[in-house]
């Protein structure tokens, strides 16, 4: 079909991954289905609201990658600092009793 040869013939000559890239910041730009105020816009407000939408996404996504990292590091330090007192006080009652059961015997 001619829409398709139209797609090809400008992935091929922008590359793909621009493509994708533009196409994903429309798709964020124009986030309300219904909603047609971009269609009043001139093409460079349209340029600037996809640019802006693409990075709100990506400072969207890095804040969160960032702060799951920082969640899990202070769990898993939690978890060790736990751990080791558990495993101390814990040993050491095991120790007392087993200690007891010898001199009973």
């Amino acid at each position: 079909s001619l829409m398709k040869d139209l797609w090809d013939a400008v992935e091929a000559h922008f590359g793909d991954k621009v493509v994708k890239r533009h196409r994903a910041g429309i798709a964020l730009a124009e986030k309300k289905k219904f909603d047609e105020s971009h269609l009043s816009l001139s093409p460079l407000e349209k340029a600037r609201n996809r640019k802006r939408a693409l990075l709100m996404f990506f400072a969207q996504t890095y804040l969160s990658i960032f702060l799951f990292l920082i969640a899990l590091t202070v769990l898993l330090t939690l978890t060790i600092i736990n751990c080791k007192s558990i495993n101390s006080t814990c040993l050491g009652k095991l120790v007392n009793i087993t200690n007891n059961a010898t001199d009973i015997i």
